[in-house]
């Protein structure tokens, strides 16, 4: 039994999970039913990204997935050896692998910055309504998290098709 191999894979699974299935929370339930209640809903994301550990513990998922994923690749291949990569494994995990790296870079250069904006929002906001502008604001950075929100479920969805067929293919 090779330990090393099993810790990686569970860091992998367990983070792989957690990050998965918080994302599709937030893109399937959290913000429709925001977008339903309008102004409550904006202030409850925004105390959810400002007063709650939802956003760091999503970005820990994700680094310890995609680096644990990344340590399991380079083992598996025998350190980027192309005659595994070209196998039909190698092909749906490196396919899977480079698609979870875009779902990881999409949550570092779009989901950080603008869940960091909206908690400071919500921060300036306090306990009273939004100002005309804030709303404005509240609205742009939305836009920017539904755009990034698209990119990254179909992403993570490439990611978790790869990762599920490589063994059979």
């Amino acid at each position: 039994m090779d330990i090393t191999m099993v810790i990686l894979r569970l860091i992998h699974i367990f983070g792989g999970a957690y990050w998965f299935g918080s994302g599709m929370l937030a893109v399937f339930v959290v913000e429709p039913f925001a977008k339903t209640v309008g102004a409550e809903g904006e202030r409850f994301v925004g105390r959810l990204l400002s007063q709650s550990k939802y956003s760091p513990y999503m970005g820990i998922s994700a680094v310890l997935t995609t680096l644990s994923g990344v340590l399991m690749y380079w083992r598996d291949s025998g350190g980027l050896q192309a005659a595994w990569i070209a196998t039909n494994a190698g092909i749906a995990l490196t396919i899977g692998g480079a698609a979870g790296i875009g779902a990881w870079l999409v949550g570092m250069l779009v989901h950080a910055p603008a869940s960091a904006r909206l908690a400071a929002i919500a921060k300036e906001m306090g306990n009273g309504a939004p100002t005309p502008a804030q709303i404005e604001q509240i609205r742009a950075v939305q836009g920017k998290l539904k755009q990034g929100n698209a990119w990254e479920t179909v992403l993570m969805v490439v990611t978790l098709i790869g990762m599920a067929v490589a063994r059979y293919v």
